[in-house]
């Protein structure tokens, strides 16, 4: 439903209808059990976004270690994330900047272009973080079901 809606005439999506952040917030002020599917689901739940099945992998290389799924407007998402639960507490001990939940499109993948949400920390200022042009939709479809 979500990859239909953004979708043009030919159905191509353009990364830059979706790339951007989900949610933004100071990972200073957040608690160690928001760093888990539960407590990202409450940081998420505004947005009647859910995550589940979310699975530690030992890290090889530059693959993540977090997989799951999201649910986004009736359609599933991967969940992959490169920071493990104890490495995003760790940073939010160090007071290691934003905790941004971040949506993105995946096209180098064999299987085709795919939408894949993840966990992400920034140093940088949140003016200038990027908003995924995906909230507008999920804002819209809520005020339609209100």
């Amino acid at each position: 439903m979500l990859s239909e809606m953004l979708q043009d005439d030919t159905g191509f999506i353009a990364r830059d209808w979706v790339d951007g952040a989900l949610l933004v917030t100071p990972i200073k002020g957040m608690c160690n059990r928001d760093f888990s599917a539960r407590g990202i689901n409450k940081l998420l739940s505004p947005l009647d976004i859910k995550i589940s099945c979310v699975s530690y992998v030992k890290p090889r290389a530059e693959a993540p270690c977090l997989y799951g799924t999201c649910h986004i407007l009736g359609e599933i998402i991967s969940v992959e994330s490169m920071f493990s639960w104890s490495d995003l507490k760790r940073m939010r001990r160090d007071g290691a900047g934003l905790f941004m939940v971040w949506i993105t499109m995946e096209n180098d993948t064999g299987l085709g272009p795919r939408l894949v949400l993840s966990f992400e920390v920034e140093t940088e200022p949140m003016r200038v973080v990027t908003m995924s042009p995906v909230l507008n939709i999920i804002k819209a479809k809520k005020e339609q079901g209100d």
